[in-house]
């Protein structure tokens, strides 16, 4: 599976692309147990190597400690992204006007 940013990176696309991690809080039960349900579901769809599947799940504890936030049932560490979404398409607008579009 081709990753926006390795597409980036491959065809030398100038938009301010930068991989970044990310967190989600959880403080409501059902949203929790639909992450984890979620994320299941993706792991045995795309396998458990696979970058889009790659999550940490961390209990109300280590939550608390790590991200100061007493309260809350557990937290989801992920990459995420940060781009120009402007850029990103004129690049590829250029690349597809390149191969005669």
């Amino acid at each position: 599976m081709v990753q926006t940013h390795d597409f980036i990176k491959e065809h030398q696309i100038n938009c301010d692309a930068r991989r970044l991690d990310t967190v989600d809080i959880i403080y409501d039960q059902d949203q929790w147990n639909q992450a984890q349900e979620s994320v299941a579901l993706m792991r045995k769809l795309m396998g458990h190597d696979d970058v889009a599947a790659k999550y940490t799940f961390r209990d109300a504890d280590e939550t608390a400690t790590r991200f100061l936030t007493p309260g809350a049932i557990g937290s989801i560490s992920y990459e995420a992204g940060s781009l120009s979404a402007y850029q990103l398409v004129i690049g590829i607008l250029r690349l597809a006007l390149a191969k005669g579009l």
